[in-house]
């Protein structure tokens, strides 16, 4: 009896060691799925200097053709062209390989030199450019006052001309007094740009106001004025302008009392151009 216990206990120690060798049953699991969350910080909004203040409206669809091979070698031209009352003007073209054209015209008591640099740093980007000394200015001949009304006759005249020579398309660049003539320009001629700083509302006509006899209304348009201007009236037109004026159009408003084209003077020279310079090639003339 003992003897069979005894085998009965050695088969059963043997039977416990076999089933301890089998593999463990493993209850599979499927793979997880992985979110990739991403950790860096979100895209910044830069924030503005506080040197100008712009005031940005969606992209702005260039209006403007190019002529693929030049009218003129490029260069810069000296000429007098013919307006009313007999007199002649007094005006530089630098040449380019465009036949778009951009128009300088400067602020009372001065003269084209003081766009001089900056008509010769367009053309050097491959858009011709023009400058001109207003009447009773500079070395332009005069007859009576330079009153708006010719200043804007004398400038469509001006255009004129350049469409004679093969010019197409206009932008007009005014500083004060000259964008003044812009814009009364704007309400009579299609242009490709308009381009005011520190303009007043000077209106030539009568029955006509801006922007509401605009002739282009989708034109790209540039309001660029000082917020301290010493004229009170620019800071209150300037804003006006812009704020009625229909898109596409863009608002730089620098500190300080400079009037106009005096920024070429200013701690903000080299902002000012670059503002002017990437409103013309990246917007206008793209």
């Amino acid at each position: 009896m003992n003897r069979q216990r005894s085998i009965f206990i050695f088969l059963w120690l043997v039977f416990l060691t076999i089933s301890g060798c089998q593999a463990p049953h493993v209850i599979p699991t499927s793979t997880p799925t992985v979110t990739s969350i991403s950790t860096s910080s979100p895209t910044a909004t830069p924030s503005l200097a506080p040197s100008p203040t712009l005031t940005r409206t969606p992209t702005i669809t260039p209006t403007s053709t190019h002529t693929p091979f030049p009218l003129y070698e490029p260069g810069v031209e000296v000429v007098s062209f013919p307006v009313s009352n007999d007199i002649h003007l007094s005006g530089t073209i630098y040449h380019a390989v465009t036949d778009t054209i951009v128009i300088f015209a400067h602020m009372g008591g001065l003269d084209q030199t003081t766009w001089a640099d900056f008509a010769q740093k367009v053309a050097d980007n491959g858009v011709s450019a023009f400058t001109y000394d207003m009447r009773c200015h500079g070395k332009s001949e005069c007859f009576g006052l330079a009153t708006d009304s010719k200043n804007y006759q004398d400038l469509v005249t001006i255009m004129d001309i350049l469409r004679q020579r093969g010019y197409k398309y206009f932008v007009c660049v005014g500083g004060s007094m000259g964008g003044g003539a812009c814009i009364n320009v704007s309400l009579r001629e299609e242009l490709a740009g308009l381009m005011l700083i520190a303009s007043p509302k000077q209106f030539a006509f009568e029955t006509k106001t801006f922007p509401e006899n605009l002739v282009s209304r989708d034109i790209p348009k540039l309001f660029i004025y000082n917020e301290s201007d010493h004229y009170r009236v620019i800071r209150t037109a300037m804003p006006e302008l812009y704020n009625r004026a229909p898109e596409p159009k863009k608002l730089v408003i620098f500190p300080g009392q400079w009037h106009g084209t005096e920024l070429f003077d200013s701690p903000y020279a080299e902002q000012f151009s670059m503002t002017l310079m990437d409103f013309l090639l990246s917007v206008i003339l793209k």
